[in-house]
């Protein structure tokens, strides 16, 4: 008896481990949600490092501001918007950002402060974000090896 208890226990445990494989491989392939941008928008980083928030200025200017957190304080990082075929659009030179927390490294490098906090913040022409059904805000560290990048968004034209 305790045989045909242990083969209907495996049987079970056969059925959830498929049911957690098919799970898993549909959501790898479930297609992303795009957020339509509104007046403001703040959309998260990727595996927990803070936020962006994209708010309209006026009729043809939108402010990017990214709020990154747990960054590695020795390491400096590059920002770039990005859309579906474009190389991007990097964040600076100096004349053209804000940094809240960190400092800007050269023209267009960044380095968290001693927290690993950055905050930067950049005012873009409206165009910048036209044209690109999926557009992202990508942190890159200057060795490449580390990549943070927002929730997918779009402006709604």
């Amino acid at each position: 008896m305790s045989r045909g208890n242990d083969l209907k226990k495996l049987g079970v445990l056969a059925v959830l481990v498929l049911a957690a494989c098919s799970h898993t491989a549909e959501s790898e392939n479930k297609p992303e949600d795009i957020t339509i941008l509104q007046k403001t928008t703040e959309l998260h980083l990727s595996e927990g490092h803070g936020v962006i928030r994209l708010t309209f200025k006026s009729s043809n200017a939108v402010s990017i501001s990214v709020l990154a957190e747990n960054l590695d304080p020795k390491s400096t990082y590059s920002i770039t918007i990005t859309g579906d075929d474009s190389g991007g659009v990097s964040f600076g030179p100096q004349e053209n950002v804000n940094v809240h927390k960190g400092e800007i490294v050269g023209e267009t490098t960044f380095q968290p402060d001693d927290k690993g906090n950055l905050t930067v913040e950049m005012l873009n022409p409206e165009r910048v974000l036209q044209g690109s059904d999926k557009m992202r805000v990508e942190i890159y560290s200057k060795d490449k090896i580390e990549r943070i990048q927002s929730a997918p968004f779009k402006l709604n034209q």
